[in-house]
């Protein structure tokens, strides 16, 4: 039976960021993907980054900590058919915003295992709005951050931006609250009410 959208178990952001303290984020694990290893980014992802990434998730997150993963969770030599007896087991309670990679099958896979879905959204911290996707989004507004994924090791497309792409963060999932509040120092700090600053605009970045 082919799975439908609707079914599947999406919640609101309000049940994760509400404790951005302890919430973690992550994306573009790519679990499975040789090709990714191998030709597409050759010399990139160390040979055993598959265990790796969950040897630090392991080491990272605790067991009842949200986990945002912002899109592309596994390929390749993987597929929906094979969560059930060899995805990893992960601690934390994982909300993902698919990624280009991730098809309904694969997301319902993810669902049966306890993983549930959020649709792009944003937030505000400390006078900015923060905006979730998974890849980087262009001309950001004036008082905007935006949290990405997508283009792996390749850098942000501006200091606006923060790439969260498993290259980048040392293959482990990264505080959200630091990673919000860096984003914020770098720019200028917090912003009061009315403000108006000048900061870098947003472009996109060579995707993959």
């Amino acid at each position: 039976m082919t799975p439908v959208r609707s079914d599947l178990p999406w919640v609101r952001p309000s049940q994760f960021m509400d404790a951005r303290a302890r919430c973690w984020v992550i994306a573009d694990t790519h679990w499975g993907h040789r090709r990714l290893r191998e030709v597409l980014a050759p010399g990139i992802r160390p040979p055993h980054v598959d265990a790796l990434m969950v040897e630090r998730w392991w080491a990272t997150v605790g067991l009842d900590e949200p986990v945002l993963h912002l899109g592309d969770v596994f390929l390749g030599d993987l597929t929906a058919a094979d969560v059930p007896a060899r995805f990893p087991t992960l601690p934390g309670r994982v909300f993902l915003l698919p990624g280009n990679h991730d098809g309904l099958d694969k997301l319902a896979a993810l669902a049966a295992i306890g993983w549930c879905m959020v649709e792009p959204f944003a937030v505000e911290h400390q006078g900015w709005t923060v905006r979730f996707s998974h890849q980087p989004l262009e001309d950001l507004a004036e008082g905007e951050l935006n949290v990405h994924g997508h283009i792996h090791q390749n850098p942000a497309p501006s200091p606006k931006h923060f790439n969260a792409s498993v290259e980048q963060i040392d293959y482990r999932p990264v505080s959200l609250s630091r990673v919000l509040d860096d984003r914020v120092a770098v720019n200028g700090g917090p912003r009061v009410w009315g403000e108006t600053r000048s900061a870098p605009g947003g472009r996109r970045a060579r995707t993959r």
